[in-house]
């Protein structure tokens, strides 16, 4: 079973948050945050998270719930992320990892990310692997440039990624650099 019709079968709960970039929502397994969405309302944020887990069964998460808490910290560039499920092929995992030691207030371009993973002619298979990205800001896809270094893409919108990128250049300092720990526990279907 692939790591999508498994998640399609699976019951998963979401929330919705208010970030720094507006509203936005996030869903998860019982292995971790699933998908997470930047979007302008409650509705459009649903639809995202319907679209990017096809036939899951979605349930809104109760005021208790210690994901609900745990997932408010994938809006939170600066710090650690609760554990994440990641659902891919071991090319787009490797891609969402190397991106996730990117450190806030920095970006990299698909060709220097393509070299990190040791597939240096791969630049337009790491863009087709962050647009399948289904974890926004957590797995920091908004963070990749083109090797001019101009914005490219991004599944949430360019005025999104527009809005994180200054925001973690604004909120990025040395000594939160340093004590930085971005890297979750990560569970990996492919």
């Amino acid at each position: 079973m692939t790591g999508e019709s498994a998640m399609a079968a699976e019951r998963i709960e979401y929330a919705f948050y208010d970030t720094p970039f507006g509203r936005a929502a996030a869903a998860w397994t019982g292995r971790g945050a699933c998908a997470a969405a930047v979007g302008a309302d409650d509705k459009a944020l649903l639809r995202m998270l319907s679209g990017a887990l096809p036939g899951a069964a979605l349930v809104p998460a109760g005021k208790g719930s210690i994901h609900r808490s745990e997932c408010e910290t994938l809006f939170d560039p600066f710090l650690a992320s609760p554990p994440l499920d990641l659902r891919g092929t071991g090319f787009q995992v490797a891609v969402w990892k190397a991106l996730m030691a990117v450190p806030p207030g920095r970006t990299e371009s698909y060709a220097s990310i393509a070299r990190a993973i040791g597939r240096p002619s791969s630049a337009r298979a790491v863009a087709a692997a962050c647009a399948a990205n289904r974890i926004a800001v957590a797995v920091p896809c908004h963070r990749i440039v083109r090797s001019d270094g101009s914005l490219s893409g991004y599944r949430w919108g360019s005025d999104t990624k527009k809005a994180l990128l200054a925001y973690e250049r604004r909120e990025a300092s040395p000594a939160r650099a340093s004590t930085l720990s971005r890297k979750p526990a990560v569970s990996v279907l492919t």
